[in-house]
């Protein structure tokens, strides 16, 4: 027998009604959304990224700080391994010309007479630290310095540098035991890249503070930067400037923190501590 649909319809009026009101709802139900309820989420996705974002970012920040802080502790720790083992002796840093090799530096080379020491690892490895850093050439650098150079730390020329005219009337140190005030001056910093060149960083040594800095701290890390002192410690020093060219008071804390008067006298006010 073949029943025809409008039969069935007719002997099933309710059945046939209410299905069809169920697919109605159901299509209803998975339309998707509306247009308004599509910009709402997008807006409620921008301002959870721009909440978030930048947190990320300052945790990036402070994790880099905290591995650069690392790595001039593992410095510091190099150098005093090396006084150890050579008669109270500080490493040398020598600057300016020749460009000094490997047995005559903490770190060889030169990132501006000699562009290709930039991305030499040797020059970290071989010269007179090399064995106390366990040859790490990870440790030399930053992470926050996004450069090609291999190394962004840099020593006090105070600390057994060359530089005598500078430093005429300002105390060089060639044994560790000499240094006057351990936990006040420091050896390692971290040097910016516009200014870093080789192992030694320069300070303009001036009782009347009217010098301009030298060679300019780095600021990799919310404008500042770490640096190790004498007595083993290291910290992280804030900046002023980006970068830290300002004599008043970045570059007075810097002549203070480096070295002391000659003659014995103190540094004159103002005194950055």
């Amino acid at each position: 027998m073949c029943w025809s649909y409008s039969a069935i319809e007719m002997s099933h009026p309710g059945k046939i009604g209410s299905r069809g009101n169920e697919d109605r709802a159901w299509a209803r139900r998975f339309t998707g959304f509306t247009l308004v309820e599509l910009l709402v989420v997008i807006a409620i996705i921008a301002i959870l990224a721009a909440l978030v974002l930048p947190a990320l970012s300052r945790t990036k920040v402070r994790a880099q700080g905290v591995r650069c802080l690392n790595n001039v502790k593992q410095l510091q720790l190099a150098w005093q391994m090396y006084a150890d083992e050579n008669n109270d002796a500080i490493p040398p840093c020598p600057g300016g010309t020749p460009i000094p090799s490997v047995a005559q530096s903490w770190c060889a080379g030169d990132f501006v007479r000699n562009p290709p020491d930039k991305t030499d690892v040797s020059l970290l490895k071989n010269s007179l630290m090399g064995n106390y850093t366990g040859r790490d050439a990870g440790v030399y650098k930053c992470p926050g310095d996004r450069t090609e150079n291999v190394r962004s730390f840099s020593a006090n020329c105070a600390m057994h540098g060359n530089d005598t005219e500078l430093m005429a009337n300002f105390a060089f140190f060639a044994k560790v035991s000499a240094v006057p005030s351990p936990t006040r001056l420091f050896v390692f910093i971290d040097e910016s890249s516009e200014t870093i060149d080789n192992a030694h960083f320069l300070i303009n040594f001036d009782k009347t503070y009217t010098t301009r800095v030298e060679d300019y701290p780095a600021v990799y890390h919310g404008r500042s930067g770490n640096l190790s002192f004498v007595d083993g410690h290291a910290s992280s020093r804030r900046w002023h400037s980006t970068p830290a060219t300002d004599i008043n008071p970045d570059g007075i804390w810097l002549m203070q923190h480096a070295s002391v008067p000659a003659d014995g006298s103190r540094w004159p006010t103002p005194i950055i501590e």
